[in-house]
């Protein structure tokens, strides 16, 4: 039995990726941009709207256990924009396009 060709591109992607939460994709990407010592980029309104939403919407419980694994132990709304910011430069500059068109094929 033959098996069917994987999919190639963003979709491809979002199938791996689908468990992420954008505030989790957002929390592991800004980990690397602050590994890097890149500047955050604060231009993506987009980006930082579905980053706030995605935190809005995790109990108190889940930023804790989430966080740290991610090496966000200290994250609070006040970083948000901060946080979204260096999501979407990582996205631009490791995918290419339109970072919250990006971030929402990745995580489906």
């Amino acid at each position: 039995m033959a098996h069917p060709e994987p999919a190639r591109g963003p979709r491809r992607l979002a199938d791996r990726a689908a468990p992420l939460s954008v505030f989790a994709l957002a929390c592991l990407l800004a980990g690397y941009a602050g590994a890097l010592g890149e500047e955050p980029v604060r231009d993506d309104e987009a980006v930082v709207e579905l980053v706030r939403a995605e935190f809005d919407a995790a109990g108190p419980r889940r930023r804790l256990t989430v966080l740290p694994r991610l090496g966000w132990p200290h994250v609070d709304p006040a970083n948000l924009g901060r946080l979204a910011g260096e999501t979407a430069a990582h996205v631009r500059a490791l995918l290419g396009g339109d970072p919250a068109a990006v971030v929402r094929a990745l995580v489906g």
